[in-house]
């Protein structure tokens, strides 16, 4: 962003106006640039409505001023940042830096304070030398800690449960049984996964 400049004390009461012009036409102009950055300015139907909000890195938190009811800035890793009065200057994190949501049917998406959960779908597999009825899905984004994850299969007619077989930072094995205790290949499974970023 420019260094916009404005001189203060312009006109000075002991000067005569002519002597200030050049300096105050100065500030006129750096007063509309200024406000053009992320507003429309003068001579616009739309002058003073935002066209945009760009907040530089901070690194936070800052206290919540008073008569102000929340604060929202960008933290020093291009998070955005959440926080008012009740939160004590604690800053609830919104956004996950390097992580967009993917909105699919394998996909994630963030949550306020730094979450991050992810979902996905696929089919155990039918065959060694894969582990018969198990499917084993990395996750788009590793986690840095996993807090819980959940597996269903959907099967019409049938008896059949899927369970956690394994759980890390970066992936998730599910495996089907029978209700007799036997692996089941080829079986659809949906799970969840949440944690920190």
């Amino acid at each position: 962003m420019p260094n916009y400049t404005y001189i203060t004390n312009i006109p000075a009461s002991s000067n005569n106006p002519s002597a200030d012009q050049p300096n105050m036409q100065i500030n006129t102009n750096s007063i509309d640039d200024i406000i053009e950055v992320d507003h429309f300015s003068f001579n616009d139907n739309r002058g003073g409505y935002h066209k945009q909000v760009n907040l530089v890195d901070n690194a936070g938190p800052f206290p919540t001023p008073a008569g102000v009811g929340s604060v929202l800035y960008s933290g020093a890793t291009n998070n955005l940042v959440f926080t008012n009065a009740s939160l004590a200057g604690a800053g609830v994190q919104l956004t996950v830096g390097a992580k967009p949501p993917i909105a699919a049917a394998n996909g994630s998406t963030f949550l306020p304070g730094g979450l991050l959960l992810q979902w996905g779908t696929g089919v155990t597999l039918a065959a060694p030398p894969a582990s018969i009825g198990t499917l084993t899905q990395s996750f788009t984004y590793a986690f840095s800690t996993v807090y819980s994850a959940s597996a269903i299969v959907l099967v019409a007619g049938s008896q059949k449960t899927a369970s956690l077989s394994a759980l890390t930072n970066t992936n998730i094995t599910i495996r089907v049984t029978t209700s007799g205790g036997t692996q089941a290949p080829n079986e659809t499974v949906y799970w969840m996964a949440i944690g920190l970023a």
